[in-house]
């Protein structure tokens, strides 16, 4: 408890694995789009649909990548999350760390909606002090950067205190751009070698590390 307090944590591919119904409705998306179901696997996860589809399919027109956003969107809004997990060890882990007086938050890239869903879905809804996602005030939406700026500055969060904990290098550049600690999972969606490269404060290969740290 004296080395942080408030614990920023991504949602997909560190509080759960939600590859798989992400990618399912991903081609689903495509294919009714594209007329093609591309290849997406879990490696090409972190970034936004459209990133991911432009990867894929370079060239691929903005008017089909709108259609393709907006049928994932409905797909996945609608979803029942069969395939989403936690992953091992979390819940007992977010436990741990709520009744032993930490601040826990989530800041994920994932849109209000869907989150709240999966996040209720586990009974884990209620351990989060707050809950940012891009779109949630006003209708903008904001990335990770400007939604943990905007969460330290509202909360008035001690930085020396603070730490973001996720799985992709964007989670470690949004934390160094606020001047806050980092903290890489490695069983997340990140390529491992690829990730460590971004030099971040701290790396988890298991859950069960996070009690070595925090």
């Amino acid at each position: 408890m004296d080395k942080f307090v408030n614990l920023l944590f991504d949602l997909d591919g560190t509080v759960a694995d939600t590859s798989e119904d992400i990618i399912d409705c991903a081609k689903r998306a495509c294919l009714d789009i594209l007329d093609e179901e591309l290849n997406i696997t879990k490696a090409n996860l972190g970034p936004s649909i459209s990133e991911i589809i432009t990867f894929l399919k370079p060239g691929t027109d903005d008017i089909y990548l709108k259609k393709i956003i907006i049928k994932f969107r409905n797909y996945y809004d609608n979803n029942f999350y069969k395939k989403t997990k936690l992953y091992d060890g979390i819940l007992e882990l977010l436990n741990y760390l709520k009744i032993s007086g930490y601040k826990l938050f989530i800041v994920t890239n994932k849109p209000n909606l869907p989150t709240g869903k999966i996040l209720k879905k586990f009974k884990i809804y209620d351990l989060f002090n707050k809950i940012i996602t891009p779109d949630i005030e006003n209708g903008m939406n904001f990335d990770k950067t400007a939604m943990i700026n905007n969460l330290i500055t509202f909360l008035n969060l001690d930085k020396k205190k603070t730490i973001m904990i996720g799985d992709t290098s964007n989670d470690i550049s949004a934390a160094k751009e606020n001047d806050i600690q980092s903290l890489l999972v490695l069983y997340g969606y990140g390529s491992n070698e690829l990730m460590k490269n971004f030099k971040p404060d701290y790396l988890v290969k298991k859950v069960n590390d996070f009690y070595n740290i925090l």
